[in-house]
């Protein structure tokens, strides 16, 4: 729908939002310094549809960074075609399961913020994308041989489903959240293993 095309490309509408939200809070916010990790789950805002694919922005949470998680501003985030087939629920049609509201997005760049403490790819400053995948259960013979698209535990960026004892994607306690959610957001909290290196003299946008 073209509607949702437009509303897809609000991201500023999104930080607008944001910065709503943070001037709202009581007291202010603790900068992130280097090698820093947050000490609970991260807020963020994010462009959200419902079942009738219309997008609003909505305050969410991100779990908090774990030893091996890299903490994501998200500057950029790409449309895919893939991104609309979800939001309306086509997907269903290939008996994939889907629950809304949803947050897409698997096209993802932006800037490291936070790292856990078992962190060894990334640090502070670094730039990154995020692509299709946030999880696998990198123990089986696909993951072992680089495979982790064939892994049959493999987690998508969005409308993956979320299990509370899962070391790689775990569910935020208390939110309520049954799937992950997409790069269409402020903030992303990802394993490094799913994390790509972006040359920090390649322009983000592209």
């Amino acid at each position: 729908r073209e509607s949702a095309r437009k509303t897809f490309t609000r991201r500023k509408s999104a930080a607008e939002e944001e910065s709503r939200l943070s001037r709202r809070s009581s007291g202010p916010r603790s900068p992130v310094t280097a090698g820093a990790v947050a000490g609970g789950e991260v807020d963020a805002v994010a462009l959200q549809c419902d079942i009738d694919c219309v997008f609003e922005t909505a305050a969410i949470k991100r779990r908090a960074v774990g030893p091996k998680d890299v903490q994501i501003d998200v500057k950029y985030c790409g449309v895919c075609h893939s991104d609309l087939t979800f939001a309306v629920g086509a997907t269903k049609d290939l008996g994939i399961p889907q629950h809304w509201p949803v947050v897409p997005g698997h096209e993802v760049a932006g800037v490291v913020v936070a790292v856990g403490s078992d962190v060894t790819k990334f640090q502070t400053g670094d730039h990154v994308g995020v692509g299709c995948m946030v999880g696998s259960d990198l123990t089986c013979r696909a993951c072992k041989r680089g495979d982790e698209n064939m892994c049959l535990n493999q987690v998508p960026t969005y409308g993956g489903a979320l299990r509370k004892d899962d070391p790689i994607c775990p569910v935020v306690e208390g939110s309520g959240e049954t799937q992950t959610m997409g790069g269409y957001s402020t903030a992303m909290v990802v394993n490094e293993h799913f994390c790509i290196s972006i040359p920090k003299a390649y322009p983000l946008e592209c």
